[in-house]
């Protein structure tokens, strides 16, 4: 696949930049609203900040938390820690249970508008009108504790996770998909020693490669297409522990689409990195 136009995918980095930003707070994830807000988490309320300043609660009483994502039309959605429960939020601060006790981690809307989750027990998609749970993938192929971080390749034809603690270390896997996401190959594994195995966020730019956060090696970890394997950043040395969440900025209020967010649950600052490169970009149908 070409990539889009206006997009350099030659010369990629061997290492990035970043900056630890003044103001915005997040906790296991953060998501960019279209009037350039950043929304995340204190583990108690969803937070408000704008670029540079200090956040404001929207919704107090959230809980812990883990990734966010929107759904077409602006609500919000999200796993609770504490009860497992993904929720679904609405701009005016509704809750309501979308589905009760599905422990994901990772929670990402598609390009179909339904939502994503991956954790322990595997990839399943969920209706967000409905609450109806389908299974997409069923735990790690290799014998590891399962899938915990997903996300879309940038043709909408592959289906990628990480993994949750894999037995014999970090791994990147796909499935083939078909225009309903329904997987159409078996889970094919990608590349190997893609950190300790306890991935916390991925993401894919607009050139197809896919990006992890590490827990074990606190790192920002490069995969191509062509399954080479590089550590970009390397957080290990700061006292207050690894990134997670990743997203790529908005373009609006100063957030750079090409430019990595990521916070860190420690101390709930967020990096901004320099990627260089879009974000893989799909817009679902409003509805």
């Amino acid at each position: 696949m070409q990539p889009p136009p206006g997009v350099d995918c030659s010369g990629l980095p061997d290492s990035l930049g970043f900056d630890l930003l003044v103001g915005p707070k997040a906790y296991k994830g953060l998501l960019f609203d279209d009037s350039g807000g950043l929304l995340g988490s204190d583990e108690l309320s969803l937070l408000r900040s704008e670029r540079g300043e200090e956040p404001t609660v929207v919704l107090p009483g959230l809980g812990e938390v883990t990734q966010l994502d929107r759904l077409p039309g602006g609500d919000i959605v999200t796993n609770q820690v504490e009860t497992g429960d993904l929720l679904r939020i609405t701009p005016e601060g509704g809750l309501s249970v979308l589905v009760p006790n599905l422990r994901a981690y990772a929670v990402r809307v598609g390009p179909d508008g339904d939502v994503y989750t991956a954790g322990i027990d595997g990839i399943f998609r969920v209706d967000p009108d409905t609450g109806e749970r389908t299974t997409v993938v069923r735990g790690d192929p290799q014998g590891g504790k399962g899938p915990r971080v997903l996300s879309f390749e940038r043709s909408g034809k592959r289906l990628y996770w990480g993994t949750d603690e894999a037995a014999e270390g970090g791994r990147v896997y796909y499935v083939e998909i078909d225009g309903d996401i329904q997987p159409t190959s078996e889970p094919t594994l990608l590349a190997t020693d893609v950190g300790g195995g306890f991935h916390d966020a991925m993401g894919v730019d607009a050139c197809g490669n896919v990006y992890v956060l590490d827990w074990w090696w606190s790192a920002l970890i490069r995969v191509t297409p062509r399954a080479e394997v590089t550590v970009l950043l390397d957080v290990a040395e700061q006292e207050d522990g690894p990134l997670h969440g990743l997203r790529w900025g908005s373009g609006v209020g100063g957030w750079a689409t090409d430019k990595l967010y990521a916070p860190r649950p420690a101390t709930h600052e967020v990096f901004e990195i320099d990627l260089g490169l879009p974000a893989w970009h799909w817009e679902p149908e409003d509805g």
